[in-house]
């Protein structure tokens, strides 16, 4: 894959990622408050999502290496599915807090494919742009 394919690819995963992301932000903004909390309530809930990936992104960095992306991508799916039942049924703050740290649990736990350290085709050591930099290519757990 030449550098230019690469970096196209980059981008088109990127913008596919984030698209969607920006749409969904204010569905999960207005749904709270549909069902009668503040704005300051809505927001502190979602927000509790950033903290608890905070929190779990470095403890649970290696469950990928030490027991496979797939048991864990199925792990971090079955906990979104739980946190979107929990979000969509929540009515009081607690339950948009919980729905919000399931969500954060779910992006802590699932395996990256944009990072330097996974393994896509544009960032493996023997193709592909950044093979000039293999300290990119380690894994979380390889030292």
């Amino acid at each position: 894959m030449s550098p230019g394919a690469a970096r196209r690819a980059f981008l088109v995963l990127t913008a596919t990622r984030w698209f969607q992301v920006g749409l969904v932000v204010g569905i999960t903004t207005l749904w709270p408050l549909e069902r009668g909390l503040t704005i300051a309530e809505a927001l502190s809930a979602s927000a509790l999502g950033g903290l608890v990936v905070f929190v779990l992104e470095l403890p649970t960095s290696g469950f990928a290496d030490a027991f496979g992306r797939r048991p864990v991508y199925l792990a971090a799916s079955v906990v979104q599915v739980i946190a979107a039942v929990v979000f969509f049924t929540a009515t009081m703050w607690w339950q948009f807090a919980l729905a919000g740290a399931l969500f954060g649990v779910f992006r802590a736990w699932t395996p990256d494919p944009w990072t330097p350290g996974s393994s896509t085709p544009f960032t493996t050591p023997s193709q592909g742009p950044m093979s000039t930099r293999p300290w990119l290519h380690r894994g979380p757990c390889s030292g």
